[in-house]
């Protein structure tokens, strides 16, 4: 397979979606846990919130896969860990799969 630049846009495409979906994760998740910390302290039913910051690793793991997706480095963890959140998000799945059809692109290590 040669190097065009569809490749090129499809990398850039998948590594923004997926530091976009990271972020957005993580600060879901921080509101989240701030919100019902704050609703533990005053004993209410605000508390609960607290069980929705689950996607704190997700988001990160999905930020570190677009990171690497961007530096076109590490394609075998970049792959593995937008897999991963598609568990989570399914908003990753197109990046997944924008990642598998250029692996060639990637300095693998």
């Amino acid at each position: 397979m040669e190097h065009t630049e569809k490749h090129d846009t499809a990398i850039k495409v998948s590594g923004i979606w997926l530091l976009v979906v990271g972020a957005a994760a993580i600060t879901w998740s921080l509101v989240c846990l701030g919100y019902g910390l704050n609703g533990i302290v005053r004993n209410t039913w605000d508390g609960l919130a607290i069980f929705l910051t689950p996607p704190l690793v997700p988001g990160v793991l999905c930020l570190l896969a677009g990171v690497w997706t961007l530096k076109q480095t590490h394609w075998k963890l970049a792959i593995w860990f937008s897999g991963v959140s598609i568990l989570l998000f399914g908003l990753t799945l197109i990046p997944t799969l924008l990642l598998a059809a250029t692996k060639k692109e990637f300095v693998i290590q």
